[in-house]
């Protein structure tokens, strides 16, 4: 059976904090530009720069969103959600390097992100949502 990766925005994405929800819509458009790229076997340093931007828009995202939740009184599950992210950059970072030293992209990375992120929003991200 053939998957297909076609990750689009839809509003099940929504978590109503618009900064949030505009880098979430960055993101799904970085790992579809990766994904392209290693559809059509572009060229390894074609694909390593654009993991390179979508590691450091993931930096960044994190950091705003971090700084955002740390900015709401009633939000009490910061310290979690920042061990998640710090777990995530921590295993992208590991498999950049692997890439860059050669190894092979599976296609089930592409699949480990969207279902990331998914779950990420949906799950962890709108709990922060809920606090005004």
């Amino acid at each position: 059976m053939t998957r297909n990766f076609n990750f689009q925005w839809d509003d099940s994405l929504v978590i109503g904090v618009d900064t949030m929800d505009q880098d979430h819509q960055k993101l799904i458009q970085l790992m579809n530009e990766v994904y392209r790229l290693f559809k059509k076997n572009a060229a390894h340093s074609d694909i390593e720069k654009s993991m390179d931007q979508l590691g450091d828009f993931v930096v960044e995202h994190f950091q705003r969103e971090e700084r955002y939740f740390d900015s709401l009184p009633d939000y009490e599950d910061g310290l979690i959600h920042k061990a998640i992210h710090k777990k995530l950059l921590a295993r992208y970072s590991s498999f950049l390097e692997e890439f860059k030293k050669g190894k092979e992209i599976k296609e089930d990375f592409f699949y480990f992100l969207k279902a990331w992120l998914v779950a990420h929003i949906e799950g962890v991200d709108a709990k922060y949502a809920e606090h005004p």
